[in-house]
């Protein structure tokens, strides 16, 4: 699934260098992985802002807080 993450990462327009593996070392998750994933796969202009903010707003803000 990672794997999967990563190039999908890897084709945004507008990837730049470590982009990919600060991404995916922020879902902690195989179902926050999944849930990028999705999010990538149905939006296919997505920039690497939009995938910032989709993993602020839908990712970590919703983890449980310690």
């Amino acid at each position: 699934m990672e794997s999967e993450l990563k190039e999908l990462l890897e084709g945004i327009s507008d990837v730049y260098e470590d982009f990919a593996f600060g991404v995916c070392m922020g879902c902690k998750t195989d179902s926050e992985r999944q849930k990028l994933i999705d999010y990538i796969k149905e939006n296919k202009e997505v920039t690497t802002s939009d995938v910032l903010i989709f993993l602020y707003d839908e990712i970590t803000s919703k983890r449980k807080k310690i």
